[in-house]
């Protein structure tokens, strides 16, 4: 459709054009007609009454911020830049300061930043429709302008520095100093009200925008919303009218940045937060939130139930006295994208950051008994790929150099190891401090040498990566694989029907799997024993870690532990378990446990004293289950290798191997002579593949001959 005169708005627009078919579900030849009819009405010679038409409604502030995307842009989209340069700023790609965003989901010029803004806009169009018409046009400015301060030009954000005296680093706050400029410019000119509130109103919402959302996130306590409120209170209906336009403004956009965020369980957490507001002055309880909650969110806590409130205590405590100047320090701060920058750290390393972070706020002059805010979307880029999934080894790099900062520099804003890495800070305005994790050209050597070996099919490039991963620190413990431990996990997980043949042997009650790796025993035994206590024990934090990340927010029959398990009389009580499963655990305590005098690895006594720890924890008439290898009986075979890379890899294999010598007899025509415990422990490390040989190689994976495992375990029993 075009207007009465012919004219079509669209015809030589492509990029408006595919931005509003991909926004508004439905059909596109309808979402595009109904945007020429809406254009056609539009008073292009009068700049108010552009401004007016353009924040009128959701839709027509789609059509008119669609238009933005050209490049050249159309006559009427040059005519709405024009009245509004601010909007035109949103389409600039090499300046956006947004992490939450889809990619784009068309082929065409990459605004991102407009993209969201645009899905915002059509979902206050398609829930808005029990608005008045003045409450439609607040929702409409306030999700046009609520993000303006994130992009502009280069020229534009210089020009909001001199004269408005805003750098984007609040956006919220800086986009509504900007909306009262263009309100003072032009919109405070357009009646868009009857009782000449709009204009107030447009402001506070703006300034509000996003806080539930960063409420529930713990990156600001319930305090931040106290102005909020007053003003709510002061509207002539009790704020009801406002709250309700809020209340579109929080879904239209939390659910443009990503799709299927917006479910019904984060809905009423929404809708909890915005009653909130609306209580009595008596009862709204705006106390401040305590630190450990406000951290529980900022990792999920609150809503995925990743940590307990005790988890995050404990590691509050663990700060000793710099708990208390945590405390106090981010009482008042307003911490941005700290979700994303905290989640994939250790609990203890987050916790540590944001004391290495309010001491670098005190030291840059930032009072901090004053509201604050905290920038993290500049570690964020360093600490997440495009997809927004933590990289591995930068995480680590980081939380290695937290834990070596004593507290006392911490404290300060130190951190250790600043010849490796380090976090750099710059100031905006007198009370928000943006913070950057900048890595020295070694560390950025280093882990771009880990990435790049980490993919290679050779086992003697992931011997290299394991050690440069010891040299730098960057192994939780013994068992930490770093970069591949969901993937070896997956591998553990692999052999379920195998390792189901154990149950028959499993008496139900307390039933305590050691070493539970992937999960998969204690799954089998949660189907097969529903009513029984099912606990896994595992000395490796990267395997409890992957048990809470499983864990988050689902039901889970079995619980985990992380502990020593030559202490489970301590753990469990003596004569208090009825069933305890090694499924191929007993060779790792073999080959990683120094035992004896002097204490050293691939010890015998070291798993009969193990058994001996089991039996004493059974109650009468108990069990120990035992799924492990084998020695076989060490006769000579002949290899033949299809596989030239094998025959390079049983090389390695005898060089590397760490509990034994490896010996073989080289033969005409790729063949080799082997004795069969050699040939036994060849193959069941090399077939885990070669990132994981490194790790693998460190294991002796047959302890003893059958006959000699059971007489040895019943005498220590």
């Amino acid at each position: 459709m075009s207007d009465p005169r012919g004219r079509s708005f669209l015809r030589h627009a492509p990029e408006a054009t595919k931005r509003l078919v991909t926004a508004f579900d439905g059909d596109p030849q309808a979402t595009l007609d109904r945007a020429e009819a809406a254009l056609a009405e539009v008073e292009w010679h009068d700049d108010v009454a552009v401004a007016r038409w353009v924040v009128a409604d959701p839709f027509q502030g789609a059509a008119a911020l669609a238009l933005l995307a050209d490049d050249p842009a159309s006559l009427a989209g040059a005519r709405i830049a024009h009245v509004l340069p601010e909007l035109a700023g949103l389409a600039v790609v090499d300046r956006v300061t947004t992490y939450e965003h889809e990619g784009v989901l068309h082929d065409g010029r990459s605004t991102p930043l407009l993209d969201r803004v645009l899905r915002a806009l059509a979902c206050a169009s398609k829930h808005g429709d029990d608005l008045d018409w003045t409450s439609r046009s607040l929702a409409t400015v306030v999700l046009l302008f609520s993000d303006v301060a994130k992009g502009g030009t280069p020229a534009q954000r210089e020009a909001w520095r001199a004269r408005l005296g805003v750098d984007g680093t609040v956006h919220n706050e800086d986009s509504a100093v900007i909306l009262d400029d263009v309100i003072r410019r032009v919109l405070g000119k357009a009646v868009l009200s009857e009782d000449g509130r709009w204009a107030e109103r447009a402001k506070v919402l703006c300034a509000a925008s996003g806080l539930v959302g960063m409420r529930l996130r713990g990156e600001v306590g319930r305090d931040a919303l106290g102005a909020f409120h007053d003003f709510l209170k002061s509207e002539p209906d009790g704020g009801e009218a406002t709250a309700k336009v809020w209340s579109l403004v929080n879904q239209s956009e939390t659910s443009a940045v990503r799709t299927g965020l917006w479910t019904e369980a984060l809905a009423r957490a929404f809708a909890d937060e915005e009653r909130a507001l609306l209580l009595p002055p008596s009862s709204r309880g705006f106390a401040r939130s305590p630190l450990g909650e406000r951290i529980a969110r900022m990792r999920g806590g609150a809503l995925m139930q990743r940590e307990s409130a005790s988890d995050v205590e404990a590691a509050l405590d663990r700060l000793r006295g710099g708990r208390p100047v945590l405390e106090g320090r981010l009482a008042k701060c307003r911490i941005w994208y700290a979700e994303a920058a905290l989640g994939g750290l250790s609990l203890d390393g987050a916790v540590r950051l944001l004391l290495q972070l309010s001491g670098s706020a005190v030291q840059t002059g930032i009072d901090t008994n004053r509201p604050w805010h905290l920038d993290l979307l500049d570690v964020v880029a360093e600490l997440r790929d495009d997809s927004g999934n933590p990289r591995g080894y930068p995480v680590r790099l980081l939380e290695t150099l937290l834990e070596a900062t004593k507290m006392e520099d911490l404290l300060q804003g130190k951190l250790s190891g600043n010849a490796l890495a380090g976090m750099s800070s710059t100031k905006g305005g007198e009370h928000a401090l943006s913070v950057r994790f900048e890595k020295s050209a070694e560390a950025t050597a280093l882990l771009t040498l880990l990435a790049i070996y980490e993919r290679k099919p050779s086992a003697a490039f992931h011997q290299t990566l394991k050690a440069l991963c010891d040299l730098y620190a960057l192994r939780k413990d013994d068992f930490d694989r770093v970069h591949n431990e969901q993937a070896y996990l997956v591998t553990m997980n692999a052999a379920r029907s195998d390792k189901a043949r154990m149950l028959e042997l499993v008496k139900p009650g307390t039933i305590v799997e050691v070493g539970p790796g992937g999960g998969v025993v204690l799954e089998l035994l949660s189907e097969r024993f529903p009513t029984s206590r099912i606990v896994g024990l595992d000395a490796s934090r990267a395997v409890v870690e992957a048990y809470e990340e499983r864990a988050a927010g689902k039901k889970i029959a079995y619980e985990m532990i992380h502990g020593d398990a030559f202490e489970l009389e301590t753990i469990f009580g003596r004569g208090e378990v009825d069933t305890i499963v090694f499924c191929s655990i007993l060779h790792e305590i073999f080959s990683y446990v120094p035992y004896g005098t002097p204490p050293k690895r691939f010890s015998v006594d070291a798993v009969m004293a193990m058994v001996q720890a089991a039996y004493r924890s059974l109650k009468r008439k108990g069990r120990i289950v035992v799924r492990d290898g084998i020695m076989p009986p060490d006769e000579p075979r002949v290899l033949e290798f299809l596989d030239p890379s094998w025959r390079e890899g049983l090389d390695l294999f005898a060089k590397a191997y760490e509990p034994r010598e490896i010996r073989f007899e080289p033969l005409a025509d790729n063949r080799v002579r082997i004795g069969a415990r050699d040939l036994f422990e060849f193959l069941t490390t090399y077939t885990w593949g070669p990132d994981s040989f490194p790790y693998e190689v460190r294991e002796q994976r047959a302890v003893l001959p059958r006959d000699q495992y059971v007489s040895q375990m019943i005498e220590a029993c």
